[in-house]
């Protein structure tokens, strides 16, 4: 992943406490705040 973009990411979010959800290296990961935020973040992967 680009660290600024999971920089960027983390900083829209206000908690302390974030869930990751990753399946593999190929998939998008999905953050998010908690259960009850309405916001979703995905981060897609790079290859190099």
């Amino acid at each position: 992943f680009n660290s600024r973009y999971l920089m960027d990411i983390l900083g829209q979010i206000d908690g302390d406490l974030v869930e990751v959800h990753l399946a593999d290296a190929a998939a998008p990961t999905l953050i998010r705040e908690n259960d009850k935020s309405p916001a979703l973040y995905v981060l897609m992967p790079m290859r190099v």
